[in-house]
């Protein structure tokens, strides 16, 4: 059976089902920002106390506290999820990124090598060109 939609209807519905562009729901001028070098190929032993994302050890991190610097960083994640790239089979993330805005927290896993991004609780991952590297890398070099 089929139900004609009216036009008050279609704006709910493109407005619900729009994926283009992809972009970190609800991210968009994070109110703290923290950019994170990973290890993912350190064997983690049980003397490692250190800090780890996702059970990955961190190498560096540098909370970024300048607003504009922690939107451009926002601003080039998104452009790299809409950029042409093909995700490899591997998974090496070797960046991170933490931010919160308002009340909700983000944590973004980001293997530029393979191509993938996965942001908790997505239980998926997503493609990513190399757009963003230079401004993780450029964040992390800073402090």
């Amino acid at each position: 059976m089929f139900r004609r939609l009216g036009p008050s209807s279609l704006v709910l519905l493109s407005s619900c089902a729009t994926l283009y562009p992809a972009s970190i729901e609800g991210l968009e001028q994070p109110d703290s920002l923290t950019v994170y070098a990973l290890a993912p190929e350190a064997a983690p032993t049980a003397d490692e106390l250190g800090e780890r994302i996702q059970g990955i050890p961190v190498r560096r991190k540098v909370a970024v506290t300048d607003r504009d610097a922690r939107h451009h960083i926002v601003s080039e994640l998104t452009r790299a999820m809409n950029e042409e790239a093909e995700p490899a089979t591997c998974w090496k993330p070797h960046y991170a990124v933490r931010a919160r805005e308002g009340r909700r927290s983000y944590e973004m896993l980001l293997s530029f090598e393979c191509h993938s991004m996965s942001v908790a609780g997505e239980g998926k991952d997503r493609p990513i060109s190399h757009r963003a590297q230079l401004v993780i890398m450029a964040a992390l070099a800073e402090n």
